[in-house]
């Protein structure tokens, strides 16, 4: 992560300061031409902690290959702290499998929720301790040892209460777990209801847990509008209060006075509106998505990550992490709209129109929505952050503007109106071939008509 990034800064360099540790920094820009340097990093340095974005373990999955993984020994990396952005369950689960071969746990992925706002970190991922009951242990430092990591107890609920008990010994009594993964109804997620499930089908979405909140933090889950504490198991906006909240954003009172300055019915503490929309379930954090990048057709919300994980697995020639879902307004309401980025080598290979059925088919399977537009671009043109996270935002404005290098698109509406009219076109032609053969019969008929009437006389 960049020095001007929350975690880069404060995770990566302000924390190894204060707690006095070794680090070893990368420039992001050497990572994303080389990913194998990460790791190689990690390698030879026998780092314990390290982490990223769901996009930087995508990109090593592609990009590593067998020949460098054998060169590779993970063993060492205890905290694989992963963040910034959603966190694809389909991604932790690929890269402990293919990383298995080097000495990497999966019990090693850190899930956590943070932002700049609340200086980081708000929550991660529990750690079980034997003999405690639903203890969590946050590590402020990298894990090693015989280390000591505070811990606190949660209420369950959406509103989160947290109170310091004493240090636990890892070495003694902390056993790593593998990151919590629940399954849910998605239609019943569209209408911000968690309904837990055990089964898996197409109708299901998996979620990962961000964990638990850091000493001294209150997490609460409101509804956006009402501003009131929403039921347990519901969808609503994260609001987080506590000691390492920002007193607000540097010469901009508006925009402090909206984020930092949110309050309860009882109004006696303020919160923190992150913007982020998430439930709590058995204490722990689940993050769903964006306020402002939800999608609403006919009342239901549509995560985009969701869609855009949909859209990447369905066909081989769109590349990973290079899809936005959004929506467009129309006369008719908001309609879905698909924006993705084609292999450069693959551009001349292919047939378009497959890949946009294709498309079209997976995401009304699997969500139960039309796609009305899809857009194929050339790779590289969706605009995208240094951290590699997807810039929904501005992928939208870049194609209203025709600003993106479009390869092929079709408009479901368009589509729909000219094959109407290429089968009313049809119907007419057969009915005028239908006609055209009727009037031969006539003319036949009245050719031998005359020819009797001539015989006759």
């Amino acid at each position: 992560m960049p020095p001007y990034h929350d975690m880069g800064l404060i995770g990566g360099i302000i924390q190894p300061l204060y707690g006095g540790f070794p680090v070893t920094l990368m420039s992001p820009s050497s990572f994303i031409r080389k990913p194998i340097r990460w790791l190689k990093a990690i390698s030879r340095y026998q780092a314990t902690t390290s982490g990223g974005t769901n996009f930087a373990y995508q990109w090593c999955l592609e990009t590593i290959t067998p020949q460098q993984k054998a060169e590779l020994d993970l063993s060492s990396w205890q905290v694989a702290f992963t963040g910034a952005e959603a966190i694809a369950t389909q991604t932790l689960e690929e890269f402990a499998e293919a990383f298995a071969c080097c000495g990497f746990q999966r019990e090693a992925f850190y899930p956590c929720y943070g932002l700049a706002e609340a200086t980081l970190f708000v929550t991660g991922k529990v750690m079980e301790a034997e003999g405690t009951e639903r203890q969590e242990m946050i590590p402020p430092t990298p894990l090693t040892k015989g280390g000591k990591l505070p811990t606190q107890t949660f209420q369950e609920g959406n509103v989160g209460v947290l109170e310091r008990l004493s240090p636990i010994s890892l070495q003694e009594t902390c056993e790593l777990r593998e990151p919590k993964i629940i399954k849910v109804d998605s239609k019943e997620l569209q209408k911000n209801k968690v309904v837990i499930t055990s089964e898996e089908t197409i109708k299901t979405q998996k979620i990962v847990s961000c964990g638990r909140p850091a000493i001294d933090e209150n997490i609460i889950i409101v509804d956006p509008e009402t501003a009131l504490p929403c039921p347990p198991e519901t969808v609503g906006e994260i609001w987080v209060s506590g000691a390492s909240i920002a007193q607000g954003y540097w010469q901009d009172e508006d925009a402090t006075e909206k984020a930092f300055n949110a309050y309860l019915p009882d109004n006696k503490k303020p919160f923190l509106r992150t913007g982020d929309l998430g439930f709590l379930h058995q204490g722990e954090l689940f993050v769903t998505g964006r306020i402002k990048d939800i999608i609403i057709i006919r009342g239901r919300n549509y995560y985009p990550q969701d869609i855009e994980t949909t859209v990447k697995n369905c066909h081989p020639a769109l590349r990973d992490h290079s899809c936005v879902a959004t929506s467009i307004t129309s006369e008719e309401g908001e309609k879905l709209v698909i924006i993705g980025e084609i292999k450069r080598k693959l551009e001349q290979k292919i047939n378009f129109q497959e890949i946009v059925n294709t498309i079209r088919s997976h995401v009304s399977r699997k969500h139960g929505i039309q796609t009305n537009k899809i857009v194929l671009v050339k790779q590289g043109s969706i605009p995208k952050t240094s951290s590699g996270k997807i810039q929904r935002l501005a992928g939208k404005k870049a194609y209203l503007e025709n600003n993106i290098s479009i390869i092929f698109q079709e408009d479901s509406s368009e589509k729909n109106t000219k094959e109407s009219q290429e089968k009313t076109m049809s119907h007419s032609i057969e009915l005028n071939k239908t006609q055209k053969r009727k009037d031969k019969k006539i003319v036949r008929t009245n050719l031998m008509v005359k020819k009797l009437r001539q015989r006759k006389y």
